[in-house]
């Protein structure tokens, strides 16, 4: 073979390798690219789902935040924490496109929207408060021409709501004096004249110690008859729009127990006045009376009243074990109370312990109601008391622990700020409410509360409660525990 025709063959390889490869590149870019360009817009379409997630997100906890501050029922509240929810979710945006072209709906599961549209669908459980938001997308596809891809719906859910409080909760509720500054009460004379033999019964002044109200030493201290509702007792009842004078004798004899039977009736004189034309002598309306008196004694009927909403917010489905300490002068130490007004002593101290078989809540609204109020604040042994109830054998080791402090007034049994820091230090969170009426304790409570809650740690708040519908916010905030994005059941 000469010279030429070697390179003419090399030649000929050469241009044939040229086309076998231009062949092969061709092939590659026809069947690659396009798998290329697919992947991308996989991955594109995992993006605009996760911020099409954050959007739901969004969405979700503005409508539960919304719900869990509204008063009333939450079914009429539905329509506008779903319009709520619609603004926050147009407020976003997926792959640069603001969500704004988008609708609520009521089957978001199986929409199909436009290109650049969305559909939001909020569905809210009225038992527990927690909103469920599922949106779908309709996704523009980056090569949607070139991969013969129309539009593509992304859809995504999210479930928001309050986690609710749970664990073992020790409520710690000041019962001491200070707890009856705004009571309306009245002082009675009353006399019996041995001549005439009749009873009469005469306002004299407003009551000094309200407290007197409840005690058996301080027989002619009633809640002012005029202003008394008489319905919140079945037997008292019957006093009802009768004259001022017949209501301020019944309630001055009911809570001496002279109307309990006949024959106390009578060796009492109390048959001697204007009631015996009213009454017939029973048992019952000293019990009757007590239930009317704890309705003035304020502001501790108004801190039970708001616990008692407290207690029926906190979740029936839920974890949360309540114990309760009462405290004045010194803390309550004893055993469960029942429900006996004709015992006054048994409810000095109300008392409940904490249970690892049974939450105790019912027991706990029922064992407060009829309690009295004392000299003395001694928060210092009202938080020992609850550390050790949370530290004894009727706490479960697994869950959290809570301490709810109520108090109107300023420590007297020495600072609590240890007991606090101790209560940290074995992992118990404090919750400190300042229930504060007078003038003195709005000024040095708030500092009290702060040093404990600083002390203690663990996420521990403070608050300041100066009337009764901040108190029960207050307790609502507190039984609705955080507002979270949760976990699909």
């Amino acid at each position: 073979m000469d010279y030429q025709t070697k390179n003419d063959r090399t030649r000929q390889l050469r241009y044939h390798s040229g086309a076998t490869m231009l062949v092969i590149m061709m092939a590659a870019v026809t069947i690659l690219l396009p798998i290329g360009l697919f992947a991308f817009e996989v991955a594109r379409m995992q993006m605009a789902q996760k911020q099409l997630r954050s959007a739901t997100d969004a969405a979700a906890l503005a409508a539960s935040a919304y719900l869990a501050n509204v008063t009333g029922s939450r079914s009429a509240a539905r329509p506008a924490a779903k319009q709520l929810a619609l603004d926050f979710f147009k407020q976003n945006i997926v792959m640069s496109d603001f969500l704004s072209q988008s609708t609520l709906t009521t089957t978001a599961a199986t929409d199909n929207p436009a290109t650049l549209h969305g559909a939001l669908q909020v569905d809210v459980d009225d038992t527990t408060g927690r909103v469920r938001a599922t949106a779908a997308y309709g996704l523009r596809p980056a090569f949607g021409n070139f991969l013969g891809l129309s539009t593509e719906t992304v859809r995504t859910k999210s479930l928001a709501g309050y986690n609710g409080l749970e664990g073992d909760i020790v409520l710690a509720v000041d019962i001491s004096d200070s707890m009856t500054i705004a009571s309306d009460s009245k002082v009675v004379k009353r006399t019996y004249n041995s001549t005439s033999k009749t009873t009469t019964y005469a306002i004299v002044r407003s009551s000094t110690a309200p407290s007197h109200l409840g005690r058996r030493g301080a027989a002619n201290a009633i809640p002012n008859p005029d202003t008394t509702d008489f319905s919140k007792s079945d037997i008292m009842n019957k006093f009802s729009g009768m004259p001022s004078a017949v209501k301020t004798a019944a309630l001055v004899e009911a809570k001496r127990g002279n109307l309990e039977n006949a024959a106390i009736f009578a060796s009492s004189n109390a048959d001697k006045g204007i009631l015996k034309a009213f009454v017939t002598p029973g048992p019952g309306y000293k019990s009757g009376y007590q239930k009317l008196s704890m309705q003035k004694v304020l502001p501790l009927y108004e801190a039970k009243s708001a616990l008692t909403d407290f207690m029926a917010q906190l979740k029936d489905d839920g974890d949360a074990h309540v114990g309760l300490i009462t405290f004045g002068g010194r803390e309550s130490t004893g055993a469960d109370c029942k429900d006996d007004f004709q015992t006054y002593a048994d409810h000095h101290y109300p008392h409940v312990n904490l249970s690892k078989a049974d939450p105790k809540k019912q027991l706990v609204v029922d064992s407060i109601a009829p309690s009295l109020t004392f000299n003395g604040t001694d928060t210092k042994g009202a938080m020992q008391a609850s550390i050790n109830m949370l530290e004894g054998g009727e706490h479960r080791p697994e869950v959290e622990k809570t301490i709810i402090l109520l108090t109107d007034g300023i420590p007297t049994t020495g600072s609590p700020k240890p007991l606090a820091k101790l209560a940290g230090e074995k992992g118990i969170r404090l919750f400190a409410i300042g229930f504060f009426k007078t003038a003195y304790a709005r000024e040095a409570g708030p500092k009290t509360l702060k040093g404990m809650v600083a002390a203690c740690g663990n996420g521990s708040k403070m608050y300041y409660a100066p009337d009764l519908p901040t108190l029960q916010d207050v307790l609502a905030q507190i039984s609705h525990g955080t507002l979270a994005l949760l976990n699909e059941d």
